[in-house]
């Protein structure tokens, strides 16, 4: 399990702090998503909510069935329509995947205790932050995207500009859950190369002061 690499007097500290989160992740993940939620409500109070420039007032349906509808225009709303299922199915995983690693926290906070497994613990904690934050990011991006959803004479026109401000707006919100991760390998790959470094340094002055004796 790799304890060969670490002092005791490193290891002990983990251990009381790998038994005190295992026996506090459910509280810990409760509170993680309750500021998600304050985080969430605060925006949408802030903003005035999402119920005056969203996809759904962006596009009539209505529409589709008139003459004046392009094929242009139906093959990207059927895109949009395909985009908005795969997003549901996102949320719905998301979901799924917040009680799994309510579940899973104690074995996590254990599994940090070894060194061999402190990374993928790692990894587990910043993935579950990324899953639960995910939807206050998306929130952003929303209100973001609004400005252009809520252009004068073109909500409920079903314009070819509002659909595909709709569609570039579900392919930002499917991509950006991958792309907060990539930053977190990205800081972990940072972190492994900088305990590396330090390893290296710590066995070459170990080396020179054996020898020097």
């Amino acid at each position: 399990f790799g304890f060969e690499e670490m002092e005791f007097k490193k290891l002990l500290p983990r251990i009381g702090l790998a038994f005190l989160g295992a026996n506090t992740s459910i509280f810990l993940a409760d509170w993680i998503v309750g500021v998600c939620n304050v985080l969430i409500s605060s925006l949408l109070h802030a903003t005035g909510g999402i119920t005056n420039a969203w996809v759904l007032t962006a596009f009539n349906p209505a529409l589709l069935t008139t003459s004046t509808a392009s094929i242009l225009t139906l093959i990207f709303m059927l895109l949009f329509v395909i985009l908005s299922v795969v997003l549901l199915l996102f949320y719905i995983s998301r979901l799924i995947l917040i009680a799994l690693g309510a579940v899973l926290s104690p074995l996590i906070f254990l599994l940090w205790i070894t060194p061999k497994f402190n990374d993928f613990a790692e990894i587990s904690i910043k993935s579950y932050l990324v899953t639960v934050f995910s939807v206050f990011i998306h929130l952003v991006i929303i209100q973001l995207a609004s400005a252009f959803l809520a252009v004068p004479g073109q909500q409920g026109t079903n314009s070819l500009i509002s659909i595909l401000v709709g569609i570039g707006l579900l392919f930002t919100l499917l991509k950006t859950p991958s792309i907060m991760m990539e930053f977190i390998y990205f800081n972990s790959g940072r972190s492994i190369l900088r305990s590396v470094g330090r390893q290296l340094i710590n066995v070459i002055s170990t080396s020179k002061t054996a020898s020097s004796h």
